[in-house]
């Protein structure tokens, strides 16, 4: 892994990126992200689960939490 995709990895595993630094031995980037980019994947994202029933959206997130562990 690189320095740049370990904010996005750190995001969608909800752990710091300075704790996923640290636990890789991969350097944080030495320039903040594009935020516009992240913000703009982050509500297409939104609006996709707005899409999806209560029970397939309970799914995804614990599938996502078994994923943290």
């Amino acid at each position: 892994m690189t320095p740049e995709p370990l904010v996005d990895v750190s995001t969608v595993l909800d752990v710091p990126a300075g704790d996923l630094a640290a636990l890789t031995g991969v350097p944080l980037p030495r320039v903040s992200p594009n935020l516009w980019s992240t913000a703009a994947g982050l509500a297409e994202l939104i609006r996709d689960a707005r899409h999806l029933t209560a029970s397939r959206l309970q799914q995804v997130s614990d599938t996502a939490e078994s994923m943290l562990r």
